[in-house]
């Protein structure tokens, strides 16, 4: 079973008042209670180029930009109808071409000019590509706003969403007489009623519309589409960045005018991180094991080139958040779409002019596509790669990124320096017992942090110890068999202890790492060479009640810390992490496992649920304590009742 506590040894700002320890100090423990032991939309495109609305038309209707509050139940999209004359009941087909799943379960509101909602409104057909509509006309000529895809706004910090489901409140005399009950529409007859005329529909932003990307090609005219191009065994869309292709499992309607193509042009600046797409279109069947291959851009007339390795294609691989390279296998299903992203480092010294050069699709079942690039170099230097203007897309490589990979120490921070067991960073020492664990913890910050002193504050009254108890209930000594530093460098500290509790025949490793920041991974091993039976193991260590000040984490809100708590894991909650400390002096430990994985941040948080550590969770046996107490006897306060025992190797 492997430990992965990481330590933080820090500094906030605020005022502190140096205290020497008192008779009391603070106590943390971290149970686990009877551990089973064996053997071991893309970027908004704000600010870059755009279209007004005059241009944007698909199927002969316009697409625009409108102003509305869409969260009070309208939505973000609409379609704006005119009518000639008032009527009981006229009939409207609305070609929204949308992408949404299940567009008939979601409700369509209707409005006249004044704002004044039209209850007497019956849906004849929706699909994906257009919904049939009768509504009553109370007014005429005159303009109505249909609005599709209206939701629900609920909460405020997690705001929750939901789509105002199909429930249409019509007036059955009006249903009935205009013969649009349920069980009449099989006869329904189009032509029997006024026909209204859509003039266009309508985004409550940029960011909202479905133009053009997102407005989905008629099943006739993807039909059309893959007759004229039977004889490809897929079909290749190449995109610029300015149309992202966001769909999977419908084509956009632009694919249906333009088609496919074996080439693509683009204009991009020197020292530019140049951004495209190909997108996959597999219409006859499964490609397996898409890869990319580019050749170097040459100048137009010259022997200068862009090389190749300045490309990379963001979908098939890339280096890893461990600095290493990867690979990843990409299968495209029949019928569905797949996009690849891919990214040219343009040099700054590169010679303005016309570059030409191939993008190789290959698969393992199909044969290979070129795609011939021409790509017109600008003599304007871009800074920053394009990284200031987020419809470039260039922060794109930062998915291969190499930076703080390595273990460079960065100003302002110094390099980590080792004395005996102690190890210096900026401001802090950490000093390590024969076992591995902290056992010292100082701090040479001045209460206003502005400045290293040469007084230190010591943070720890006791150290960090793992402790084990038998199933009679009595803790087992520890007994070191070794300690060594693996590593010593200038940015990353190393070191490794051996341990073993000989009554229970318990092995445990210590893996430390320290980096030059203050920042401390440690990864314990506890291992049984036989069956043990084992009670209780809980990792504790106490800090000085003039440190332990303030608290923040575990569900606590930052304040001051109070005399007792208790915490146990919940999944729905991403906490696993408790800051203790005060001005000028703090630690944070943070409880990771082997299956942590980083939580999403702010409206995002709960729809990543904690991956609960097996080892510090042990299936909700597993909970934190922090409490003052007396010096004397620390190790027997806290405890918790003993469960029934385990056995295990």
């Amino acid at each position: 079973m492997t430990f992965n506590p990481k330590i933080r040894l820090n500094r906030v700002s605020g005022f502190i008042k140096l205290i020497y320890p008192g008779l009391r100090s603070v106590v943390i423990i971290i149970f686990f209670l009877s551990l089973v032991i064996r053997p071991a939309r893309l970027f908004s495109q704000a600010g870059g180029p755009t279209s007004d609305n005059s241009d944007r038309r698909i199927g002969g209707v316009p697409f625009r930009i409108a102003d509305w509050n869409p969260d009070s139940g309208l939505g973000n999209h609409r379609a704006v109808v005119r009518v000639s004359r008032k009527a009981d009941a006229v009939y409207v087909r609305l070609p929204w071409r949308r992408p949404d799943p299940e567009p008939e379960k979601k409700r369509v509101l209707v409005f006249d000019a004044s704002g004044q909602e039209i209850k007497n409104v019956s849906p004849v057909a929706v699909n994906n590509e257009g919904g049939d509509f009768v509504f009553q006309a109370v007014d005429g000529p005159a303009d109505y706003y249909f609005y599709y895809l209206p939701y629900k706004l609920e909460g405020r910090n997690y705001p929750r969403v939901t789509y105002i489901p199909a429930d249409y409140q019509a007036d059955q005399g009006w249903l009935l007489r205009n013969g649009l009950r349920r069980d009449l529409l099989p006869r329904f007859q189009a032509s029997l009623f006024p026909q209204a005329e859509v003039l266009a529909l309508e985004s409550v932003d940029e960011f909202s519309s479905f133009y053009p990307m997102e407005v989905i090609a008629t099943e006739a005219e993807v039909r059309q589409l893959l007759e004229k191009y039977s004889q490809q065994p897929y079909l290749v869309f190449p995109e610029d960045r300015l149309y992202p292709v966001r769909m999977t499992e419908f084509l956009p309607a632009r694919w249906s005018e333009i088609g496919p193509r074996d080439y693509f042009e683009g204009q991009a600046d020197r020292g530019e991180y140049y951004v495209f797409q190909l997108g996959l279109f597999a219409h006859k069947e499964n490609l397996e094991k898409i890869r990319v291959r580019f050749s170097n851009l040459t100048l137009t007339d010259s022997d200068r080139v862009i090389p190749a390795a300045q490309a990379s294609c963001f979908n098939t691989g890339g280096i890893g958040w461990d600095g290493q390279e990867f690979e990843k296998e990409i299968n495209l299903e029949k019928g569905r779409v797949q996009p690849l992203w891919c990214g040219w480092q343009i040099p700054v010294a590169a010679t303005p002019g016309e570059y030409t050069g191939q993008v190789e699709i290959l698969t393992a079942n199909l044969p290979s596509r070129t795609i011939n690039l021409k790509i017109r170099v600008s003599d304007r230097v871009l800074p920053e790669s394009g990284d200031s203007e987020l419809w470039r897309l260039s922060r794109l490589r930062w998915l291969n990124s190499l930076l703080a990979v390595d273990d460079e120490v960065v100003s302002p921070f110094i390099p980590l320096e080792v004395r005996a067991r102690t190890i210096a960073c900026l401001g802090r020492t950490i000093s390590l017992s024969k076992y591995g664990l902290p056992e010292d913890i100082r701090s040479f910050f001045n209460p206003e942090v502005t400045a290293i002193v040469p007084k230190s504050i010591s943070l720890l009254d006791s150290p960090f110890e793992l402790s084990v108890r038998n199933y009679a209930g009595l803790y087992q000594e520890m007994k070191n068999r070794s300690f060594a530093f693996t590593r010593i460098s200038p940015g990353a500290v190393c070191w490794q202890a051996e341990n073993e509790i000989p009554a229970l025949r318990l092995l445990l490793q210590v893996n430390g790492r320290m980096e030059f920041d203050g920042f401390v991974e440690f990864k314990l091993k506890l291992t049984a060479a036989e069956e043990a039976e084992v009670d209780d193991i809980r990792l504790t260590f106490a800090l000085k009640e003039e440190v332990a000040r303030y608290m923040m984490g575990l569900g606590f809100k930052g304040g001051r810390r109070p005399q007792n708590f208790s915490w146990s894991w919940d999944r729905e909650k991403n906490q696993d992490a408790l800051w203790l400390g005060t001005v000028n002096a703090g630690l944070q430990i943070q409880l990771r496992a082997e299956n942590y994985s980083r939580p999403l941040n702010t409206n995002f948080y709960t729809l990543k649920p904690l991956n609960l550590p097996p080892s510090w969770w042990n299936e909700g046996r597993g909970w934190v304590s922090v409490k003052e107490e007396l010096k004397k006897n620390k190790k027997q306060n806290g405890c918790c009742s003993r469960p029934p025992g385990a056995r295990g190797k």
